[in-house]
Order: C-alpha cells, then structure tokens, then sequence
C-alpha cells in the first residue's frame, strides 16, 4: 500500500500514475490532514480556494512596504536639487561680485578723480566686498547642507537597493525550492485530495505560483541601476579609469580624497573646457605636499560608464608641465552611491531614479 496517504483505490490508482475518469467527491478527515502535510512539507498551504507560497507571504510585505522608502528617497532627491539650485546661484551672484569688485578697482585707479567720485567707489567697494563676504559665507553652508543631504540620499538609496536585491535572492531560492518540491511523486495526490473537498487546483506550476510577485519585483528593479566599472594600474601605480568629458574619452587617475576633478591645463584646453578670467583661484594640494594654482571650472558634463552627472565642478591646473594627471574626485563621486574595491581593481556604482 502507498506509504503516503490511506485513500480509496481511486486515488491509489492515480498515485501510480492511471488516468481516472471521476474523482470522489470528499476524503477522510486523516487523508486530508495527509494532504495539508505534503503540501506544508513542500512549502505550501491552502488559502481559501488557492494554494500558496508560506514564504512568499513576508516577502510580498517586504516589497509593498518598499512604498515608505521610496518616497522617503523621493523627497530626498527633490531637497537636494533644491540646494543645488541654490548653491548654483549664490555661486552666479558670488562671481558678479567678484568681477564688480575687480571693476569697481579699476575704476577707483583711474587718475584725476574728485573726492566725491573717489569716496562713492570706496563706498561701493566696501558694500561689495561685505555682500560677497556674505554670500561666500552662504555658499559655505550650502555646500556643507549639500554634502550631508547627499549623503543621506545615497545612503537611502543604498539601503532600498539591498531590499530589492534579497527580495530577488529570496525569490529565485524559492523559485529553486518550489522546482524540487513540484517533482515530488506525492505533491500531485495531496492536490487530488485538496482539489476534490476544497476546490483548489489540482495541478500548480512554479510561474503560477511565483509569476505574479516576480512581475511585481520586476519594474522596481529597473529603477535601480548598478554597475561595476573595471579600474586599471596606470605606468605610477595609481588606479585609473575611463571617462567621458563633454563627449570625448580621457584616462583620469580614480582620487576619492580630492574634492574636485582635476584637469592639467593643456587637458581642460584640449577637451574645450573654457577657465573664466575671473574665475576663482584655488591651490591644489597634492599627495606629496606640493601646492599648485588652479582655477575653478565647471565641466558641462562627465561619464563614466553609464552614470552621468552634469555641471562637475573642477580644477583647471595653471601650466605646470606634465607630470601632473587627471583626477577623478568627489565633485563628480559625490553624486551616486559609490564602493572603490582597490584589491579587484573595481569601481561600484549605484543611483536609483525613483521619480
């Protein structure tokens, strides 16, 4: 006698694989609770009329309650663009005030002034330069509320993305589990019994079961985007990588401790980067403890990989010959949630566009 269930010879005969033209209608109580046993063996448990996953319950959980954080990071993104928009005008009205004071000078050295003249420019220069003190300071706080909103996006987003990456480990080793129980010779008698007395299906397939919540999952995983972008030893030992500045490719060295890209001047002039005049001077200090004078100058835009950023603030190197390279910094880093792998030679990044 099959060792699985006591059962009348019709289901016998099933169990050996005959084809039966009626089924019985109900099953003793202990058949029954044989039935729910197979299927709580292999994962599964009935829910009214439906045979479900037991596990697919808290992970179902996890993915709607993906809602909060999502929304969270959401208006994360929208405060951050709100202090970039900010930092980029006082940073607009900061260098007005900086070329008005170079003019203003100017004009105070013209010879033959009179004394009015002479005391309005005094004036107007010292009202200048107490403006522009004033939005350097603003722009400091800004940059400071922008590096801590940053970093709790990125963090946010790495986090959500965790979530989203276990429910899909969860969800394949289910899938996995779900394909060896299905096999089991016993799965198919339990279903016979469970259909005829519940009206639950009497046959069940791995997509079935799992389909609709692998469906689900699928859309919030294409609004996460990774990539790992492979990193090489340049001729000094650094790392560097490949990037794209203003449509054209440029070797730069990966530096997580610089704060801005850093272009050697005849690199910056090669890929058409325009340094203003008035642009901010700025002194670099490098590894070894050499100080170089640079300017500031924002880079339209800058790729690596897939992962684009616009507006990157940088440093354009004063001619200093050429033993100076590229630098990949934080001003373009900052934007994504990023992991350096140095002993694999690997750059990790991470964004999610949660819009």
């Amino acid at each position: 006698m099959n060792p699985l269930l006591i059962v009348p010879p019709l289901l016998a005969a099933l169990a050996f694989g005959s084809v039966a033209e009626a089924q019985p209608t109900a099953y003793r109580e202990e058949v029954v609770a044989k039935a729910d046993q197979v299927l709580a063996d292999a994962g599964l448990r009935r829910a009214g009329k439906s045979i479900t996953v037991v596990e697919l319950g808290p992970l179902q959980r996890a993915i709607r309650d993906l809602t909060k954080p999502r929304r969270t990071i959401r208006g994360l993104a929208e405060t951050t663009r709100q202090t970039e928009g900010q930092l980029t005008m006082i940073e607009a009205e900061l260098r007005l005030a900086q070329s008005q004071h170079g003019e203003l000078n100017l004009a105070l050295a013209q010879p033959g002034l009179d004394v009015l003249t002479n005391n309005r420019l005094v004036g107007l220069i010292n009202a200048n330069r107490a403006h522009a003190a004033q939005l350097a300071e603003r722009q400091a706080s800004l940059e400071q509320t922008l590096a801590k909103q940053r970093k709790e996006l990125s963090d946010a987003e790495a986090s959500y993305a965790e979530v989203v990456l276990a429910a899909r480990q969860d969800l394949d080793r289910i899938r996995e589990q779900l394909q060896r129980s299905l096999a089991d010779p016993q799965l198919p008698i339990a279903l016979t019994v469970l259909a005829a007395t519940f009206q639950t299906p009497d046959r069940i397939d791995v997509d079935s079961l799992v389909g609709p919540i692998s469906r689900r999952l699928e859309p919030i995983e294409r609004e996460i985007f990774r990539e790992t972008i492979p990193l090489r030893l340049s001729p000094r030992g650094n790392l560097q990588i490949d990037v794209v500045v203003n449509d054209q490719n440029l070797a730069m060295i990966l530096d997580g401790n610089a704060a801005l890209v850093v272009l050697p001047a005849e690199t910056a002039q090669s890929l058409g980067i325009r340094v203003a005049a008035d642009a901010t001077p700025i002194r670099m200090v490098l590894a070894n403890g050499d100080i170089l004078p640079a300017r500031e100058a924002i880079l339209p835009s800058l790729r690596v990989g897939g992962f684009v950023a616009k507006n990157i603030a940088a440093a354009v190197l004063e001619d200093v010959g050429s033993n100076v390279q590229p630098l990949l910094g934080m001003s373009f880093l900052e934007h994504f949630n990023f992991e350096l792998d140095a002993p694999a030679k690997q750059l990790k990044l991470l964004r999610l566009n949660a819009e």
